[in-house]
């Protein structure tokens, strides 16, 4: 049978547009191609530090706001959470297995090409299972979760086609190789001399780490931006990147619908909109203030699939479970949500449910949904032995909204002896390895921009955050019983049994206290009128989920 690679309906209509176009007039004259936009301005509220989406670097910014139409893959995120095939990359078919044994079959389209114009092969999927599921030498993702029950990706050189092969039946396969997973496995093999491919069932330790180091760190954007390190396999491409805005561009290579705007300039967290010109806004609500916008622009609210939270590093102030505790009491959560999370109710826990991310388990201690300064005065008189904590909380500032919560947070709890310390100015996402911070303030996946995740194995997204061994899990936690409630969750067929793992995860979590939810993220989208085609985002894809239609027809 004859498979069909996502040739749509609407792509045949162009096609007889076209054959309209030259036959009745010329293509000059077919206003229907005709864009009155030529170039859009994006601002998101996350630096864009790299071109890989699955490191620590990578999820934690605006990496998958900004490309997931440049590097797209075998599924995209609903706007509203789940996974949708994108048959413009390929087909994912799952196949019959022995025993336990599960296998899912790969297949790019025929016409799948980098903008380099070299083939995506198996070789390409090859090096993003090996990176993520942590078979990779030196190579450090942000999750492992779903990838490592990969145990094999069968992938004969060259070949359009790779077999996926699974320790046991994995329910989320179909979220596996989305956007920002797939990599130019060419383009390391040039840097370092290693065609991962063929080097995974070797001996060669030293090769296979310098392939993992270049995954880390070889899709970086350094002070000048060399557009071979950085093809693109999707309906836009990089065009440049420095100080100012990335832009992307249409890829004339792209083999699918072309990109209806010709042009999108993106702007990272430190430039303020609007500018001249068509725009998209997609930022944490409130985080630049009162914006002060012209006419001819709407805006919406979008409650966030991402949950605000404070990260503790269990280390420093907070290696004491009691100093922890003293933090949670003093916190007015209630108040926390109405003023900042746009009257949305208090999350339950740091882990979503398909069902209601934001509100799903009774597993909340009532302790903690209100603050008790008295509770939180003893607890931290026994940590600090008398003295007063300090407790330093980082974020990716300027952000309005944040700096006004971590004030009120302070407010609440030096009563308690707790003093509370903004430390944005020296915010890295990567601090935490350093020492510099307590707490973080930031969203699922420790994003600091749009987060959040949603499908079948709902809670699986944001549970790299308390498992031991994942990049994600900046806190330091480590628990036998949460690592393996992980585990089972990843392989629980029915939703039923999803929410009763979820719900005794989310209990150990407010045992130990390496995170403390807050609420929904709620986050502000606004789009210039003259712009059709814009539908906002709820997962960490944002409003860029769609970018190549939007259109400049509205």
């Amino acid at each position: 049978m004859r498979r069909s690679f996502g040739l749509s309906s609407r792509r045949k209509l162009v096609r007889f547009g076209w054959a309209l176009c030259l036959v009745f007039g010329s293509v000059a004259g077919c206003g229907f191609f005709r864009d009155k936009v030529g170039v859009v301005n994006y601002f998101i509220d996350a630096k864009l530090p790299t071109y890989n989406a699955n490191t620590v670097l990578g999820r934690s910014n605006g990496t998958l706001m900004a490309f997931s139409r440049v590097l797209p893959g075998f599924s995209y995120p609903a706007p509203t959470g789940g996974s949708v095939a994108d048959s413009d990359i390929g087909a994912a078919e799952p196949q019959t297995g022995q025993g336990e044994e599960f296998t899912v079959r790969y297949t790019f389209n025929p016409k799948a090409t980098w903008s380099d114009g070299v083939a995506m092969t198996c070789e390409d999927l090859v090096l993003a299972w090996a990176a993520l599921s942590g078979r990779l030498p030196g190579a450090q993702p942000a999750s492992k979760l779903g990838y490592e029950l990969i145990s094999q990706m069968q992938c004969e050189k060259g070949s359009k086609t790779a077999t996926a092969v699974f320790e046991r039946h994995f329910p989320d396969w179909p979220s596996l190789f989305g956007p920002g997973t797939i990599l130019p496995s060419h383009v390391l093999a040039k840097a370092v001399g290693v065609d991962v491919a063929g080097a995974m069932g070797s001996d060669d330790r030293a090769k296979l780490q310098a392939a993992g180091k270049f995954w880390n760190e070889g899709w970086s954007f350094g002070a000048k931006f060399d557009q071979a390190r950085f093809p693109s396999s999707g309906p836009y491409q990089i065009q440049s990147t420095g100080s100012g805005p990335t832009t992307l561009v249409r890829n004339p290579r792209w083999w699918g619908d072309p990109a209806r705007i010709p042009k999108v300039a993106i702007w990272p967290k430190g430039f303020r909109p609007p500018v001249a010109g068509a725009q998209v806004i997609d930022i944490g609500k409130g985080s630049l203030g009162e914006l002060r916008l012209p006419s001819g622009m709407s805006e919406r609210t979008v409650r966030s699939l991402g949950i605000e939270q404070f990260v503790l590093l269990l280390r420093g102030a907070f290696a004491q479970k009691r100093a922890r505790e003293a933090f949670a009491l003093c916190l007015p959560r209630a108040e926390l949500a109405a003023r900042f999370g746009d009257n949305e109710p208090l999350a339950s826990g740091a882990l979503s449910s398909s069902q209601d991310p934001w509100q799903l388990s009774a597993s909340q201690p009532a302790r903690y949904a209100q603050p008790n300064a008295a509770a939180a005065y003893q607890a931290r008189d026994s940590a600090a032995k008398g003295q007063p904590l300090t407790v330093r909380v980082g974020y990716l500032a300027p952000d309005a909204r944040r700096a006004a919560l971590v004030k009120a947070v302070a407010d609440a709890c030096d009563p308690a002896g707790i003093r509370v310390e903004d430390k944005s100015n020296e915010f890295d996402p990567l601090a935490p390895a350093k020492g510099q911070f307590d707490v973080l303030l930031t969203s699922s996946d420790l994003a600091t921009g749009a987060g959040g995740a949603a499908g079948p194995s709902w809670g699986l997204a944001s549970a790299a955050q308390v498992r031991e061994g994942e990049g994600e899990n900046l806190s330091g936690y480590q628990s036998a019983r949460t690592d393996d409630l992980v585990a089972q969750l990843a392989l629980a067929e029915k939703e039923d049994d999803r929410i009763g793992l979820l719900a005794r995860a989310q209990d150990a979590v407010w045992d130990d206290l390496p995170m403390i939810p807050l609420f929904a993220a709620p986050r502000s989208v606004v789009w210039s009128e003259t712009l059709s085609g814009v539908q906002p985002g709820a997962t960490a894809c944002a409003t860029g989920w769609n970018m190549d239609r939007w259109s400049g027809d509205g």
